[in-house]
């Protein structure tokens, strides 16, 4: 972007890349990049990452050509703190023998751990909104679908995998998935962005109504299924409650 991507001059000043909404385990893992000169990618090296940036570089700087000058864009920040249950008990024990060193609270350290005594990070989401474009920070990795939806099929893009894997021994319950509108949907800019991991990394944001725990080991183990995400999440209460304060900072007006 900065220096160029081939042939092609770069845009000069800073480049700066920021994650989306990669949880649910969004990665280039398994799949082939095919670079400008035509040639495929597949190992799980620095080579084919290298590949990606450049194919990224090239899309920025197609986006970069294509967009419209905004004359002395405004300026806006919002900014919210709130409490997150630590829930996991993985996470608690970590806690518990130093290895998250983190402030804790709500919480009786001289006190067994339980619902009443539940410890609690501060945690944070920030809306900037740079002329039309908005942005708003989660903390953690949301899983797409809590941002766009799709749970109707409208976001597969590809006809080489179904919208639920026909081996799954525990599917989601697509019934119960909840309608719209999505958080991205509930933004109001021109431009919308969702960046995830924005202040804090809190694990995985995963759906609510399809948040599966193993019945021998929760936290420990995943359970049957596609269910590995829960057991690096805070708990089942974090992405409910980062829909709500999201919410809650994009409609606040002063």
């Amino acid at each position: 972007m900065e220096e160029g991507v081939g042939a092609r001059p770069g845009a000069g000043g800073l480049c700066l890349f920021v994650n989306g909404t990669v949880g649910g385990l969004m990665t280039p893992l398994g799949v082939t990049v095919t670079d400008d000169d035509g040639v495929d990618w597949s190992g799980d090296n620095f080579d084919k990452a290298d590949a990606i940036g450049r194919v990224v570089g090239g899309l920025a700087l197609d986006a970069l050509d294509a967009a419209d000058d905004v004359a002395d864009p405004d300026l806006r920040f919002r900014s919210t703190r709130f409490l997150m249950p630590v829930e996991n008990f993985a996470f608690q024990a970590l806690f518990l023998i130093g290895i998250f060193d983190r402030q804790l609270h709500d919480y009786d350290p001289d006190q067994e751990i339980s619902e009443t005594n539940l410890p609690k990070v501060e945690t944070r989401i920030d809306l900037v909104e740079v002329g039309p474009l908005s942005m708003l920070t989660v903390p953690g990795e949301l899983a797409p679908e809590v941002a766009i939806g799709g749970y109707d099929g409208s976001h597969v893009n590809t006809t080489e995998d179904e919208l639920i894997d026909p081996d799954n021994e525990n599917p989601p319950d697509l019934s119960q998935a909840p309608p719209g509108p999505y958080l991205k949907d509930r933004m109001d800019g021109v431009e919308n962005w969702i960046i995830g991991l924005g202040n804090d990394e809190l694990g995985y944001l995963i759906p609510a109504y399809d948040y599966k725990l193993s019945e021998t080991a929760p936290y420990l183990e995943e359970a049957p299924g596609d269910h590995y995400e829960e057991t690096n999440s805070i708990g089942p209460s974090a992405t409910p409650l980062v829909e709500e304060m999201a919410t809650r900072l994009i409609e606040w007006a002063p």
